[in-house]
């Protein structure tokens, strides 16, 4: 019985196995997402109140790209909406959709194609509604998408990285249809224009719904770090079903009219994403730029041989 006893050993001690498996009352654990402290060594000396120290805490906000891109696109949208409604066409029908946007048919797109010996800066600015707001959408949605997806390790931020980037293809493909449209070599004094019309719808889709979907993809990040289960996915999913869903009434309405300007209620599909953008993002720039940096806690659980 003694060589029996003496061999026994403790292989855990129940009290240390207890601890290891159990949370700490000051624990901060957000699904492995947790909060950069701020180091006092590195904080700034000069005094909190003097506006070289609020300038320097703004240039070293690590969120401070998308913040500001955010900022211009949503002002560029407000007057987007506010130059439509001011200016664009005479009647309430025209002043709900414009034709670059969602076109009833080819002879809408034939109007906005180059003439001949225009010159491409010319051009730019006649279409200056398909890159004007797209573009500062796309560059928020990408910013974020990147800074978010690589700080919080997140596939689905990072997607909305390459979507954004189809964001912008689709953008210039737009243009380059309608630069291209027309032949350049006419034959016998007679210009051919070929504007197609599906494809165009197709990028219309890439570059309008991208960004919205970009950002969308962010709100589990979000939502993990403030501490909330579906606030920011069911906040940001707005532009996007307003957008989807107007787009598919007013794609249907276009099939069933054979391109004549019919609808009612479906040409305020802009209208509706643009009040639903304004409202969302609204809230998530200035969420942004509450936002602490935080990093991803990688727990190496440790195996006993």
């Amino acid at each position: 019985m003694g060589s029996d006893d003496s061999e026994l050993e403790v292989l855990q001690d129940p009290s240390s196995y207890t601890k290891s498996i159990q949370k700490d009352n000051g624990a901060r654990w957000v699904r492995g997402l947790t909060p950069i402290e701020t180091n006092d060594s590195v904080k700034l000396t000069t005094a909190p109140s003097s506006t070289r120290s609020w300038v320097l805490r703004c240039m070293r906000h690590w969120l401070l790209v998308p913040v500001i891109l955010g900022v211009c696109c949503l002002l560029a949208l407000a007057m987007d909406m506010a130059d439509m409604w001011m200016t664009h066409g005479t009647t309430y029908l025209e002043r709900r959709r414009h034709p670059l946007d969602f076109p009833l048919n080819e002879d809408e797109l034939r109007g906005f194609t180059a003439l001949q010996g225009e010159s491409l800066m010319h051009h730019l600015s006649r279409v200056r509604r398909i890159w004007c707001v797209s573009v500062l959408s796309t560059l928020f949605s990408l910013a974020i998408s990147w800074r978010i997806g690589i700080a919080a390790r997140d596939f689905l931020a990072l997607c909305g990285v390459g979507v954004s980037i189809l964001s912008l293809l689709a953008t210039g493909g737009q243009w380059i249809l309608l630069w291209t449209a027309c032949d350049t070599k006419p034959k016998r004094g007679n210009i051919e224009c070929k504007a197609p019309f599906v494809l165009y719808w197709c990028l219309t889709v890439a570059r309008m719904c991208g960004p919205l979907l970009a950002v969308w993809f962010t709100a589990s990040v979000f939502d993990d770090v403030r501490g909330y289960r579906f606030f920011w996915k069911i906040f940001l999913a707005l532009p996007v079903f307003a957008y989807v869903s107007g787009a598919a009434l007013l794609a249907n309405c276009c099939k069933r009219g054979g391109g004549s300007p019919s609808c009612d209620g479906e040409h305020a599909v802009y209208r509706w994403c643009s009040v639903a953008t304004l409202l969302s993002w609204t809230q998530l720039v200035v969420s942004c730029w509450a936002q602490h940096r935080f990093n991803v806690v990688l727990m190496v659980k440790p195996h006993n041989e």
